[in-house]
């Protein structure tokens, strides 16, 4: 897990701002700048369905970093992708 406190590198990666308070001032910052706690405040009380757009929207944005830098994991093979996850068939 994350230190919790620690402000993480802005890097603007996925374009998904919120408004949260950081030093006494409001700020707009990415997910993925966000600390794993200002994370957990901003969806704690969002619905399934909000979780399942974010997750398909930081999905399609991890893709276009992969094929931006022709990126991919040649060490698995075709049967191991998805059982990495735990259980069935998750492609």
């Amino acid at each position: 897990m994350e230190p919790i406190n620690e402000y993480p590198e802005i890097r603007e990666l996925d374009g998904i701002y919120f408004r949260v308070e950081r030093d006494g001032k409001w700020e707009n910052i990415c997910w993925t700048d966000l600390t794993w706690e200002e994370r957990y405040n901003v969806g704690k009380d969002k619905p399934i369905i909000w979780w399942q757009e974010l997750a398909l929207e930081m999905t399609r944005l991890l893709r276009n970093i992969g094929d931006i830098y022709d990126m991919c994991n040649s060490s698995l093979t075709d049967g191991q992708v998805g059982s990495r996850v735990g259980r069935g068939d998750v492609r």
